[in-house]
């Protein structure tokens, strides 16, 4: 078993190393490490400590404390970041995101950690993935800069590649800019993986929603999403990703099976923690999908597209006056994000609130940045207009946005669902 955290690759056999550097690690710190990391980012106490270290001897709070010095000494004395952590009456655990690998080929764990300038590179990607949490079109263009200027520094390292592959994912999630030229663009950045390392399981996720969800073509996508999880089902974008592309082919149950994975996996991810009552919503568990939806919006309260999903199952369960509220706090957080204004005056159109929904309409066509067409016809909609809305759809399907195979299990488009025109699009 192999372990990848912070830059850290750790193998029993091997040891340690931060990108290409070894790290020298006497026996009792090397099984330290090893314990760590098998609890997975959970709290050993010291108990447990002596029990798999010293097997069940005695060892003094001094022994144990002098091992995590000189484990947390070696560690930061190869660059690395500080992730191993003293808990308060509590013990040692690590804070890193932990990923393990069975078996995983040699080529793909050199390809994944080994870098000579890892003490430049990784702190310009944990950069770079700070910007992409805020979400606003500037910071997630300040995260692509950072990321970009890392793999200039070193070009031959997977982890900046493979987030640059993500932060295009999310650009056209977000509908930043035109879909398909975020799709090339990941595509591109996934192609120099393969050439790093054939076949990796990450980026062949992330070829699979391109190839769905952009391109269109489910079946390729969702093969490629299946090799992926293959090599490494525990790789949690691998499992968000593979549940919009279920979601696509019509499977709502099994779509929520693979949310809450990669939500057990990572919960920590705004993203994945959002998607869940979505995926809740379109399988027809509305009361859990609002109670998870509320819950969240207390543990994110800044993010607008935890407030977007809030609103629009709030709609869903007829309670409008809330979602009203949420839906403008998601507009307000969106700073003028046409996506985010669209829950708004979709909200505004049930309440029958015509004027302001047409001035909302004219601000959401924003230069340089995609059409929320998915969006657009859903309030389209809402006002009656069947013609505008089907319309906005075949857009949507023509540009290859990405919520156009989604919205099919909207309740938002009750309505139509029986449609024939409607069912034709993704028929």
């Amino acid at each position: 078993m192999a372990y990848v955290f912070a830059g850290y690759t750790f193998d029993r056999d091997t040891g340690l190393k931060f990108g290409a550097t070894a790290v020298a690690l006497p026996p009792k710190e090397r099984d330290l490490l090893h314990f760590l990391l098998r609890a997975n980012g959970k709290t050993v106490s010291k108990d447990e400590v002596v029990h798999e270290l010293w097997r069940g001897g005695v060892a003094s709070d001094e022994s144990i404390s002098r091992a995590v010095y000189r484990l947390r000494l070696s560690m930061q004395a190869s660059g690395g970041p500080p992730v191993v952590t003293t808990v308060y009456n509590g013990g040692f655990r690590i804070t890193a995101v932990i990923h393990e690998y069975l078996d995983m080929p040699r080529s793909h764990m050199s390809a994944l950690v080994e870098s000579r300038q890892a003490h430049i590179v990784w702190p310009m990607l944990v950069s770079g993935r700070e910007f992409a949490a805020r979400q606003s079109p500037k910071d997630i263009s300040t995260a692509l800069q950072a990321v970009t200027a890392a793999s200039f520094i070193d070009p031959t390292y997977v982890p900046t590649w493979i987030t640059i592959a993500e932060l295009h994912v999310l650009q056209a999630m977000r509908s930043l800019v035109p879909p398909r030229q975020a799709g090339r663009a990941a595509l591109k950045a996934v192609q120099r993986v393969f050439e790093l390392s054939p076949d990796y399981g990450p980026a062949l996720a992330i070829r699979g929603w391109v190839r769905a969800l952009v391109d269109g073509d489910l079946r390729a996508g969702l093969a490629d999403l299946d090799s992926a999880m293959q090599q490494d089902s525990e790789y949690w974008v691998t499992c968000l990703l593979r549940a919009w592309v279920v979601l696509a082919l019509g499977e709502r149950s099994e779509a929520l099976d693979m949310a809450r994975r990669a939500h057990a996996l990572n919960s920590f991810s705004m993203f994945v923690s959002a998607a869940v009552p979505q995926f809740l919503m379109y399988a027809g568990q509305i009361a859990e999908a609002l109670q998870t939806a509320q819950a969240l919006a207390l543990r994110f309260p800044g993010l607008d597209s935890v407030q977007e999903v809030l609103s629009i199952i709030l709609c869903v369960d007829g309670k409008m006056e809330d979602a009203l509220t949420c839906a403008r706090r998601a507009a307000e957080l969106g700073q003028g994000l046409p996506l985010m204004q669209g829950q708004l005056a979709y909200v505004l159109a049930r309440l029958n609130r015509v004027d302001e929904v047409h001035r909302l309409l004219v601000g959401m066509e924003v230069p340089g940045m995609a059409p929320p067409y998915v969006a657009i016809a859903v309030i389209w909609l809402a006002l009656g207009e069947r013609e505008r809305a089907l319309n906005n759809l075949r857009q949507a399907q023509e540009h290859g946005a990405p919520q156009f195979f989604s919205v099919r299990n909207d309740p938002r488009l009750g309505a139509v669902q029986d449609d024939t025109a409607f069912r034709s699009l993704w028929d």
